[in-house]
This record gives structure tokens, C-alpha cells and sequence, in this order.
């Protein structure tokens, strides 16, 4: 589970994420985010755009295509609402 940074709840904010493949299992079935008590935003993974997310919606988790994993991997979210102490990074069973 990474860390995010505390940000002010009012102000739009930027959290980069980065971890390495090798931080993750060698055989993924599933690789998935969940955005915790962050309310609004977009997220995109190694520069691609995986999802905008709104709360109120039913949507508790965002799938991260396997095949856009690389060696270092960067996730970056901006989060229009909201702050989260952390995000958490899915893989498999989880």
C-alpha cells in the first residue's frame, strides 16, 4: 500500500506512485487500484489513461492492464476531491 502525501481536501492535487515490477508477484491473474477516501479524479498508469472516478459511482476498483506493466512503473492520479492517506495496489487475490 503506498503512501500519498497529506494534501489540502480543497485544492486539485497530483500523487505519483512508483514501484518496480519486481515488487509484484511473477505470475498475475489480476492487477487492480483502489483509490481509498479520494473522492474525484483520473488516473492513468505508465502514461496511459486508465479511468476517471467519482465516488458516487459503484466503482470500487480500476483494473490495470497487465500488458502496459513495465520494469518501473509510475502511477499517477489526480485527485479533484478529496484526499487519501493511501491507495492500494490489487494483484491476484486481493
Amino acid at each position: 500500500t503506498p503512501a500519498l502525501p497529506t494534501q489540502d481536501t480543497t485544492a486539485p492535487a497530483f500523487y505519483h506512485i512508483h514501484f518496480s515490477r519486481t515488487d509484484l508477484p511473477t505470475r498475475l491473474d489480476h492487477l487492480s487500484l483502489r483509490v481509498g477516501t479520494l473522492s474525484k479524479g483520473q488516473i492513468w498508469f505508465n502514461g496511459q489513461n486508465v479511468a476517471r472516478f467519482w465516488q458516487i459511482g459503484p466503482q470500487e476498483q480500476y483494473k490495470l492492464p497487465i500488458s502496459w506493466l513495465e520494469e518501473q512503473n509510475r502511477l499517477l492520479i489526480l485527485a479533484d476531491e478529496g484526499h487519501s492517506d493511501s491507495v492500494t495496489i490489487c494483484y491476484s487475490s486481493c
